[in-house]
């Protein structure tokens, strides 16, 4: 059985949505810009405001056909420009063409008000933000009200996201099915719902594994008894089935929730589509 390996070291990235820092001057700047001749957008953006002694705290750069979108958090603490003057020379850069700014919306507080829709695979899909540990309680509270169908109930919901996330890479990324397979496997990751460390599947048994660290799901319990990433298990069930046109059987034979050190599920043929 071939593996996956992924190399559990790896760099936090801040999506920039909103930062909070009491004690500083923040703001945030975001700009549409169009293609330059040579490559340097970026490069110029982030020049200007160091000559001014302005910090970028976080940023974002979108590329849609010939133009260019930044948007940054910046830090102004440490110089004696005023917002108004870094407007002014960014404004002047010869590649922008409009330029928003926005101050903080409580003391310390910028919110991102410029990025509308969040966009993944170049404008193809949009995307929004769900806080780890939010998703992950309220999965639990499905477990807490409803019993045994609270986890019946997330299973499904897995089943029907990994599903659609498989169905819509088929629809932009051509590529056998022991490809596409790994690239989910990396896109769960990139996502930041777990970090897929380990997998494997053989397309002729049926039989697999995946192996998660960080799982979002067992983050709301502080132990448990029982294995608890139904969501995970149905994700990794529908994109079988949508990949592979088969069904498969995913049982969580480890689980952070209770003690163990990574999340992993063992895969193998099914008979029947098992929900929950």
């Amino acid at each position: 059985m071939e593996g996956v390996w992924v190399e559990v070291k790896s760099y936090p990235k801040e999506v920039l949505s909103l930062h909070y820092a009491p004690r500083r001057r923040i703001a945030q700047i975001s700009f549409r810009g169009q293609i330059m001749p040579a490559p340097g957008v970026l490069a110029n953006f982030a020049r200007t405001l160091a000559e001014l002694g302005v910090r970028i705290l976080a940023l974002n750069f979108t590329s849609r056909n010939a133009e260019r979108y930044v948007t940054s958090f910046i830090d102004l603490s440490e110089t004696r420009a005023t917002l108004k003057e870094v407007v002014n020379r960014v404004r002047k850069l010869e590649f922008v063409k409009e330029i928003r700014v926005s101050g903080p919306v409580i003391r310390g507080l910028v919110v991102d008000e410029h990025s509308f829709p969040l966009t993944i695979l170049g404008g193809r899909g949009e995307a929004m933000i769900l806080p780890r540990k939010l998703f992950s309680r309220m999965l639990a509270g499905l477990r807490k009200e409803l019993g045994a169908s609270g986890w019946a109930l997330a299973f499904n919901q897995g089943l029907i996201f990994g599903r659609e996330l498989a169905r819509d890479l088929k629809l932009f990324v051509r590529g056998p099915t022991r490809d596409l397979l790994r690239a989910l496997t990396r896109i769960y990751t990139a996502l930041g719902w777990g970090k897929v460390i380990d997998a494997g599947f053989n397309l002729f048994t049926g039989e697999g594994f995946l192996t998660v660290a960080d799982n979002f799901e067992a983050e709301a319990y502080t132990s448990s008894e029982e294995p608890v990433c139904h969501f995970t298990r149905g994700a990794v069930t529908g994109a079988l089935l949508e990949i592979v046109g088969r069904k498969f059987e995913v049982t969580e034979v480890r689980c952070a929730a209770k003690g163990d050190e990574y999340c992993h599920f063992s895969i193998g043929p099914a008979k029947s589509l098992k929900l929950g």
